[in-house]
């Protein structure tokens, strides 16, 4: 009687699986990045344009999104660096494979996965990692809830202060250009006035008042 079951999986090949589908992911983080950040540029100029303009609301509004964009790209950053970390704890997975012949536990993959899961950007492909690498013994089975646990959008909420620091850039950058403001200070101008006054007239007014 034949028994017929799935096939071995090779840890080996599949922790190189996990690896370059790691590395895709940091490489499309930071192509996002990119391209955020020439986007951020175009609505800088916009909202410059507004502000020399005297539209200063408008340009609030606009500096908002330059707010959100930045806070975006803070936490691509943060997840891009998670991803690298997750990447080289991977490939010591391999090397330690090799040597013992078989997968063991890692509690540091399992805190990086954790992290990874919760981050919105790879919160569905990290998922099906960590399902994968909880099959094959790398880390404990996740709770359902934990591919949920997608970080709260905050940039929904800018702070006041955060906007009014890109409108300060703005109009910072454009009073530079415009040169140092001149000082409040009027000099005195009495010595430089010439006398309307005629000499003869002057010397004939010295001569009455000294005979009054």
């Amino acid at each position: 009687m034949m028994f017929f079951g799935k096939p071995k999986v090779d840890p080996i090949e599949q922790s190189k699986n996990w690896k370059r589908e790691l590395t895709k992911e940091s490489r499309r983080i930071e192509r996002e990045i990119s391209s955020i950040q020439r986007e951020e540029q175009k609505v800088l100029k916009e909202c410059k344009k507004l502000a020399q303009s005297g539209q200063l609301e408008a340009a609030k509004i606009i500096a908002k999104e330059v707010v959100q964009t930045r806070k975006a790209v803070e936490r691509m950053y943060t997840t891009r660096a998670q991803l690298n970390s997750a990447t080289m704890m991977i490939q010591n997975t391999i090397a330690t494979v090799k040597l013992q012949g078989c997968m063991s536990k890692s509690v540091e993959v399992m805190e990086v996965m954790n992290k990874l899961v919760g981050a919105r950007d790879v919160s569905e492909t990290m998922g099906n990692l960590a399902r994968e690498m909880a099959r094959m013994g790398l880390i404990d089975e996740m709770v359902s809830d934990a591919f949920e646990s997608i970080e709260p959008d905050g940039i929904e909420t800018s702070a006041d202060k955060e906007v009014d620091k890109v409108i300060a850039e703005i109009t910072g950058s454009m009073m530079a250009r415009a040169g140092p403001a001149p000082t409040s200070s009027i000099p005195s101008q009495v010595s430089q006035v010439p006398s309307t006054v005629p000499g003869g007239e002057r010397e004939r007014e010295r001569e009455r008042e000294k005979e009054e």
